[in-house]
């Protein structure tokens, strides 16, 4: 039912032009900025099914090349 984790290399052959491309629905935090397009999840922020505590992400933007993404994990 699409519990399996995305292969990066495919994500970003999907979408070759885009700065990053962001997920959901595994609820696991990922922030893979080897090499352009990133690959983000922003994790569970939530009680459910959290990997390690709540977690959440800001993408801060400030110009089209200053890109900012800070994680937050919660008790």
């Amino acid at each position: 039912h699409g519990h399996e984790k995305p292969c990066h290399d495919s994500l970003r052959r999907a979408y070759p032009d885009a700065k990053a491309i962001i997920y959901g629905h595994t609820h696991k935090q990922v922030i893979d900025k080897k090499k352009t397009p990133w690959v983000i999840n922003p994790g569970a922020a939530g009680n459910t099914r959290n990997y390690d505590g709540a977690k959440c992400l800001t993408l801060t933007i400030t110009n089209q090349n200053d890109w900012n993404i800070e994680s937050y994990i919660f008790d």
